[in-house]
């Protein structure tokens, strides 16, 4: 790997095509867009007022139903700039009730859902989709939408 100023030098070069600063306006783009959509859709649900931009490593917002926050329940919808998908997270309001929920869930049947490893900020951690189509954003909209409302009703049903 190259020293700081070697990859900075990468970076700039990146920048200067263009295709890079495109790609993350339009991914930011889409997460607004998203967050707003999924706010709208279903208004009992506790939308975050910010969305993290991140490190270039993820961007996420939180979208939490009022009886998962009532248990000490959050949701993230994440996008993972390395691998280019789209996951959603439960997690807690803290480490305890993490661990508390970890070791609940860790005698339940789970069929395709997996506990997370520590250190890790959530609890399970579930794709939505590993091939966005970003040319489509409406349907990957609508993706994301079912596939999160579907991941809440199967927590709903394990906690």
């Amino acid at each position: 790997m190259d020293s700081l100023g070697g990859c900075i030098r990468k970076y700039k070069e990146q920048v200067n095509k263009g295709e890079i600063v495109t790609a993350y306006r339009g991914i930011m783009t889409f997460m607004k867009d998203l967050k707003v959509r999924m706010g709208k859709n279903h208004p009992g649900c506790d939308l975050s007022s910010s969305i993290y931009f991140g490190n270039m490593d993820m961007t996420y917002f939180s979208f939490t139903p009022a009886d998962f926050k009532e248990k000490k329940l959050k949701l993230a919808i994440v996008f993972l700039h390395e691998y280019c998908r789209f996951e959603i997270w439960l997690s807690a309001q803290n480490k305890k009730i993490q661990m508390e929920y970890k070791r609940e869930l860790a005698d339940k049947e789970l069929a395709d859902l997996k506990i997370s490893e520590d250190p890790s900020d959530s609890i399970i951690e579930y794709i939505l989709t590993d091939a966005p189509d970003f040319d489509a954003p409406l349907a990957l909209k609508r993706l994301l939408e079912d596939g999160t409302m579907a991941f809440i009703e199967r927590m709903r049903s394990l906690i």
